[in-house]
């Protein structure tokens, strides 16, 4: 969703191990933060 792709986008320089290893890293990402 929009949703994902941005918080992927904005997760992204804080946790690339999170984001690049799972097609949901962007929901990894806001559950880590």
């Amino acid at each position: 969703t929009m949703v994902d792709i941005v918080t992927h986008v904005s997760t992204a320089p804080f946790r690339p191990a999170l984001n690049i290893p799972f097609p949901h890293g962007s929901l990894v990402g806001m559950q880590t933060i």
